[in-house]
C-alpha cells in the first residue's frame, strides 16, 4: 500500500481523490457527486455519456445512486487515506507530519524546520498531513513527464495530450507534433476555462432573466386568476340573488293560487261547521219538550222550533263536487322549468287545461281496435273492415286493409301492423296494408282460451292475452310457438301494455282494476276504484302510466297520471262529458307521441275512443303572472 499514491486514485472530473466511486459500463470510474452534476447537465437523465470515451451508460430511474459502486477501489482509497505517510526528505523515514504542495514532499517535524530555513522554500504552501488524508484538502499536482516521473515537465504535446520533459521534446518534434510550453498550455487551458466560466455566467444571467420574466408572467396569470375568480364569484352571487328572488316570486305565485282554492275550501268547511252548530242548537231546543208537558204557548213555541229543525234537516246534503273541483283545479297548476339559455329564470307557474276535439265516425258502433303507430299517428279498425290512420288533429291521413276485419291490433317498430282476428290468428301487414309475412303463430284456440288483448314491446315481441285461460303468451315476431307464458291467477287480462324500461306488464282486469305484474305473473302494484267506474290504461314511451276512469252510466271520463308504482300523480282531465255508447260497453285509451317523438312528461296529447267516436285531448298551458 505504501507504493500507492493518492494522485493515482483521483477522479478525472474533480481532480480530487475519488469518493464513492461509481463504475460506468465502459469501466471508467468517477465520484458519485461528479456524475450527479454531470447528469444534471443532461437533457435525458436516463443515460449518461462517459466524459472520457463518450460511451453511454443507462442510469436506472435516472438516479446516479443506482449505478454500480466500485467497492474495491473505495476500499483502497479508504485504506490509503488512513495510512500514515513516511517522511520522504530524510533517511530516518519517520512518519510525515506535513506535506509541501510546491515540492510534493512529505516531511517530518525536523525536515519541516529545515524546509522553512531555506528562503527559496519559505513561501511554499505546507499543509497538515491529516487535512488531505481526510479529503479536506486536495493534493496539489505537479506537471511531470510521464516517461520520466521525477523530471518536471517543461512542455505539453498537443497531439499526445500529455506533459513531456526536455529530453522527450526531440522525439515528439520528429513526429511533427505540436508542442507548447507548459506555461503557454496551462495559460490556454485557463483562458478556455475562464472563457467558458464567463459564458456560463452570462448564460446564467440570461436564464435568470428569463426565469424572472416567466415569474412575471406567472404573476400576471395569478392576477388574472384572482380577477376572474372575483368576477365569477360576483356573477355567482348575482345569479344566486336572482334565483333566490325568482324562487320567492314563483313560490308566492303558487302559494297565492293554492291559497285562493284553500279559502274556498275553508269557506266550505266553515259552512259545514256552522250547519252542525245550527243542527245542534235546534236539536237541543226541541229536546226540551222531552222533559216537560207542552201546552198553550210552550206547545206553540215547540211547534215553531220543530218546524225550524225540519227546515234545517231538509236542506240538501253536502255537495262533494265543490271540494273535488277545488282540489282538481289545484292539480292543474304546474311549474314549467326553463331549459337551455334561460335557466336562471327558473320557469313559469302555469295552469294546465285540456282542449278536447271530437271525431265522430260515419257508422255507429263501428270501432273495435285502436293503436298508436311509431310515426305519431293513430290507427283505428272498423268492424266493417279497414283501418283508418288519424293525425293529432283528428284528420284521416290514409286508409289501409279496407276489406280486412280485425279484432285487435298493435304496431311493430317499423310501422307494420300486427292483427288478431276472432279465431285468435295473428297476421302481420306492412304500412301499405300488404301482407308481409304469414308465419304460423301457435296461439291458443278461441273456443278453448277465449278472446283477449294484443300488444307489442320495445323488442317487437308480441303479447297475447286470453281471458278464459287467464294467461298471457309471448311470441317472437317471426312466428312459431310462444317462448314464455305468464299466468294471471284469479283475473282476466282484458288489456295488456308492456313497459318499455322494465320487465313488467300493465294489465286491466275486472274492469275497475289496473295492476302491474312481473314476468312470473306476480302482482307488483294495483289501483282499484269504486264499482261502476272502469279503468282503461295506457303506457307512454317513457313508461308514464295514464288511466282513463269511465263512469259509464253517467257518460263521464276522468284521466289520471300515475307513477311507476301506480301511485296517483295528478288528475289530467276530470269528469269530461262523453256521448255514452248505446250498444257496446267498449273503450280504449292511447297516447299520441309528442312532437318529433319527444318523450313528454306528462303526456301532452291523449286519444280516448268509444265505438262511436274518438276524443283527442290536447294540453293547453296558461302562463302565470310570475
Amino acid at each position: 500500500m505504501q507504493d500507492v499514491d493518492l494522485h493515482s486514485l483521483e477522479c478525472s472530473i474533480c481532480l480530487k481523490t475519488i469518493n464513492e466511486p461509481k463504475l460506468l459500463t465502459c469501466s471508467h470510474t468517477f465520484c458519485k457527486s461528479c456524475l450527479e452534476k454531470l447528469s444534471d447537465a443532461q437533457v435525458n437523465r436516463s443515460v449518461l455519456p462517459c466524459p472520457i470515451c463518450k460511451k453511454t451508460t443507462a442510469v436506472p430511474k435516472g438516479e446516479i445512486g443506482n449505478l454500480q459502486t466500485y467497492q474495491a477501489l473505495q476500499s483502497v482509497v479508504d485504506d490509503l487515506k488512513n495510512q500514515r505517510h513516511p517522511c520522504t526528505s530524510c533517511e530516518k523515514s519517520p512518519l510525515a507530519k506535513v506535506h509541501c504542495q510546491e515540492c510534493g514532499k512529505y516531511m517530518c517535524d525536523e525536515c519541516q524546520k529545515i524546509h522553512k530555513m531555506w528562503g527559496t522554500f519559505s513561501q511554499h504552501q505546507v499543509v497538515d498531513i491529516t487535512d488531505f488524508c481526510s479529503g479536506k484538502l486536495q493534493l496539489k499536482k505537479r506537471a511531470t513527464c510521464k516517461k520520466h516521473p521525477t523530471a518536471d515537465a517543461s512542455c505539453f504535446c498537443i497531439d499526445c495530450r500529455m506533459y513531456i520533459c526536455f529530453c522527450e521534446l526531440l522525439e515528439h518534434s520528429r513526429q511533427t507534433h505540436e508542442i507548447l510550453k507548459v506555461e503557454e498550455h496551462e495559460g490556454d487551458v485557463r483562458e478556455n476555462i475562464e472563457g467558458l466560466r464567463a459564458r456560463a455566467s452570462m448564460r446564467k444571467n440570461t436564464i435568470n432573466k428569463y426565469a424572472a420574466y416567466v415569474e412575471e408572467q406567472q404573476q400576471r396569470l395569478d392576477s388574472l386568476l384572482g380577477l376572474m375568480n372575483e368576477q365569477i364569484d360576483e356573477a355567482y352571487e348575482n345569479s344566486v340573488k336572482r334565483l333566490t328572488e325568482r324562487k320567492a316570486i314563483l313560490k308566492n305565485d303558487v302559494k297565492h293560487r293554492i291559497n285562493q282554492l284553500e279559502v274556498s275550501l275553508n269557506d266550505m268547511l266553515e259552512s259545514s261547521h256552522q250547519q252542525i252548530i245550527h243542527v245542534d242548537a235546534a236539536t237541543e231546543l226541541v229536546s226540551h219538550g222531552l222533559n216537560n208537558p207542552l201546552e198553550k204557548e210552550s206547545l206553540t213555541a215547540h211547534d215553531t222550533l220543530c218546524e225550524e229543525l225540519s227546515r234545517i234537516l231538509d236542506r240538501d246534503n253536502p255537495d262533494y263536487k265543490q271540494p273535488t273541483i277545488a282540489a282538481k283545479l289545484g292539480e292543474k297548476i304546474h311549474f314549467k322549468r326553463n331549459e337551455g339559455n334561460n335557466e336562471l329564470d327558473l320557469g313559469r307557474v302555469q295552469v294546465a287545461d285540456w282542449a278536447a276535439k271530437q271525431v265522430e265516425f260515419p257508422m255507429k258502433n263501428s270501432v273495435v281496435a285502436m293503436s298508436t303507430l311509431p310515426d305519431g299517428t293513430m290507427a283505428l279498425a272498423s268492424n266493417q273492415g279497414g283501418v283508418d290512420i288519424f293525425d293529432v288533429e283528428g284528420r284521416v291521413v290514409r286508409s289501409v286493409l279496407k276489406n280486412t276485419k280485425l279484432r285487435v291490433m298493435a304496431a311493430l317498430k317499423n310501422g307494420s301492423l300486427v292483427s288478431r282476428d276472432k279465431a285468435n290468428n295473428i297476421t302481420i301487414y306492412n304500412k301499405s296494408g300488404e301482407l308481409v309475412k304469414h308465419h304460423r303463430f301457435e296461439t291458443s284456440r278461441y273456443d278453448v282460451a277465449g278472446a283477449g288483448d294484443l300488444a307489442v314491446d320495445n323488442y317487437d315481441d308480441i303479447y297475447v292475452g286470453y281471458r278464459n285461460a287467464k294467461c298471457i303468451q309471448i311470441f317472437n315476431s317471426e312466428g312459431g310457438g310462444c317462448h314464455h307464458e305468464i299466468p294471471c291467477d284469479g283475473y282476466e287480462p282484458s288489456q295488456v301494455f308492456p313497459l318499455k324500461t322494465k320487465k313488467q306488464l300493465l294489465v286491466q282486469s275486472h274492469s275497475n282494476s289496473v295492476r302491474l305484474i312481473d314476468f312470473h305473473g306476480n302482482k307488483m302494484h294495483e289501483v282499484t276504484l269504486f264499482d261502476n267506474i272502469y279503468g282503461y290504461p295506457a303506457v307512454s314511451d317513457s313508461d308514464d302510466i295514464v288511466i282513463a276512469w269511465v263512469k259509464h252510466d253517467e257518460g263521464l271520463v276522468s284521466i289520471d297520471l300515475y307513477n311507476s308504482e301506480l301511485k296517483h300523480d295528478q288528475t289530467l282531465i276530470a269528469d269530461y262529458k262523453i256521448e255514452k255508447p248505446e250498444k257496446r260497453h267498449w273503450y280504449s285509451l292511447q297516447l299520441f307521441k309528442g312532437e318529433n317523438n319527444k318523450k313528454d312528461y306528462p303526456p301532452k296529447c291523449i286519444a280516448f275512443c268509444t265505438p262511436d267516436r274518438m276524443y283527442i285531448f290536447k294540453e293547453a298551458m296558461t302562463a302565470g303572472d310570475a
